[in-house]
Formats: structure tokens, C-alpha cells, sequence
């Protein structure tokens, strides 16, 4: 147990100093939708920026690449968007409190969302279709690590 509260503050503390980096926020800004997937020596997968931020009018395509280990690579199906699990800011803003408080598992449009695996399994690009409702959707990033599988749950947010 402590050596887990260990990496988590060696991680927010490198998160922090990433942040004073200059040069990390410009790329951050310059491509909003590329992320770096890093993972530890322990086999914990970090991801750059959580959640991503897709906005429609400036594409809709986010790819995520392999940083870290060698030894590690994206699985068969690295990416998939699994489902709406938050509705959009302007649908939010007109619901009820209480459908609000309701969790919500959308999977509908979900199955046209392509997502693509490079030959050497170190970068994985998703093509979100434009009509595809605004709101954040969960998606799980599948790794191999020196043959063993492991795996992430984090979100994407999609608005206009």
C-alpha cells in the first residue's frame, strides 16, 4: 500500500513540473487530440492528458502513442470507445437533477467510431464520426507488456 501512495505522489509531483514545461503545454495546445500513453516500470499505464478534449470544428480524430517500456505495444484491439457514460454540456444544462444523478451507459454510435493499430503496434489512431452525440465517452487502451495484458479505462469529451 505504500508503495502504491508512493507512485501516485511521484506522479502528481512529475505532473506538476511537466506543467512549468513550456514546451510540454505548447505541444499540449498545438495538438490537442495526441496523446502520449506512458508505462511505468511497475506496469501501470499513464496517459498525458485526462480526460482528452475533442472538439468537432477542429476534427475528429485522436491518436494516442506508446512511450515507456520497450517491451510494450498496443493489443489487437489497443483502443475501443466502449460508451456515452456523461451527456453533452447543452443537453446537461437542460436535464432534470435528478436524470442528472442517473449514471448513464449510452452505446449507441459507439460501433462507427474506427479505430486503427500501426504495423508496429506503437501508435493507435480513432476517427469519430461528426454526428456522433456531444458528451464524454469511456474508452479502454489494451497494452501487451513483455506478453502480459493490461489495461486503462480513461474518458474522451466531445463537444461542439
Amino acid at each position: 500500500m505504500k508503495k502504491l501512495i508512493a507512485l501516485a505522489l511521484v506522479a502528481v509531483a512529475a505532473s506538476g513540473c511537466s506543467l512549468l514545461d513550456k514546451s510540454h503545454t505548447a505541444r499540449i495546445i498545438e495538438q490537442p487530440t495526441r496523446a502520449t500513453v506512458v508505462v511505468t516500470p511497475d506496469r501501470f499505464i499513464v496517459v498525458d492528458r485526462e480526460p482528452i478534449v475533442l472538439r468537432k470544428s477542429q476534427g475528429t480524430t485522436v491518436s494516442w502513442k506508446l512511450a515507456g517500456i520497450p517491451g510494450a505495444q498496443f493489443a489487437e484491439r489497443g483502443i475501443t470507445i466502449d460508451a456515452r457514460v456523461k451527456p453533452g454540456l447543452k443537453e446537461l444544462q437542460s436535464m432534470q437533477a435528478a436524470q442528472r444523478a442517473a449514471p448513464m451507459r449510452d452505446t449507441r454510435g459507439v460501433e462507427s467510431v474506427r479505430c486503427t493499430t500501426t504495423q508496429d503496434r506503437r501508435e493507435v489512431s480513432c476517427s469519430f464520426p461528426r454526428d456522433l452525440p456531444n458528451g464524454t465517452y469511456a474508452y479502454t487502451i489494451r497494452l501487451v507488456v513483455d506478453g502480459k495484458p493490461i489495461e486503462l479505462d480513461p474518458s474522451v469529451m466531445m463537444e461542439e
